[in-house]
């Protein structure tokens, strides 16, 4: 029987999946098409079926468990194969959660003819963080893929674009609107009835009563 650990992200978290490191994926069916595969999870004796995306490496319908177990970025999963390619047994395991670490930066420079840099993050070819929402525009677009976001369509109408997200068992549309910060949301009046993700750098919106994606922490997730 083999066995191994996943660390939980806080994008694992956040989105109710695991990712399978690439050394393990042996273990699990191939192919371009989602499969249904059976878990069992620890002091249940009920098997249930869960959804693996063989293409992103992806066993999704985790939420449920992750709050059961109050789960942290830091945290594990321990797999045991039952039978290859179609069974397995995971067990929760409490990690260490290890501060972020945060960079800080400031300029004595001020004016219209000065082209304004955010913190160094070197993510994919992108040097600086985001100043502004365009930024955060063209970084999202190169991470949200990751985030299991396939993009349906941008415009300049509010909210700002279309996406479609798998949720374990079929493609649901998600209204996208895109701040530099969170709370830019409240202050460009946006109805929040008409939205159902906020893209943001920076979250500075304690209690948001929809779904918040601050990429400034998601990258630093992926870049681990």
């Amino acid at each position: 029987m083999s066995q191994f650990k996943n660390k939980i992200t806080q994008i694992n978290v956040e989105l109710g999946f695991a990712i399978i490191n690439k050394v393990n994926l042996i273990h699990f069916p191939k192919g371009n098409n989602s499969v249904k595969i059976t878990c069992i999870f620890e002091n249940e004796n009920e098997p249930v079926q869960l959804t693996y995306n063989p293409k992103l490496n992806r066993i999704f319908g985790l939420t449920g468990w992750f709050r059961q177990h109050n789960a942290r970025a830091g945290d594990f999963i321990n797999f045991e194969v039952k039978e290859p390619l179609k069974t397995y047994k995971l067990n929760f395991e409490k990690g260490i959660s290890l501060p972020a670490k945060t960079f800080q930066t400031r300029s004595t420079k001020k004016g219209r003819d000065i082209f304004m840099f955010g913190e160094p993050i070197n993510f994919r070819g992108i040097i600086f963080a985001p100043v502004n929402e365009q930024g955060v525009i063209f970084l999202f677009s190169k991470l949200h893929e990751d985030l299991g976001i396939k993009i349906a369509g941008i415009q300049q109408a509010y909210p700002d674009a279309r996406g479609m997200r798998f949720n374990g068992r079929g493609w649901v549309e998600e209204r996208i609107e895109f701040e530099y910060k969170a709370s830019d949301f409240r202050t460009h009046g946006h109805d929040i009835e008409k939205c159902d993700i906020i893209v943001c750098w920076i979250n500075d919106w304690q209690n948001c009563p929809i779904e918040i994606m601050e990429l400034k922490s998601i990258i630093k997730e992926i870049s681990e």
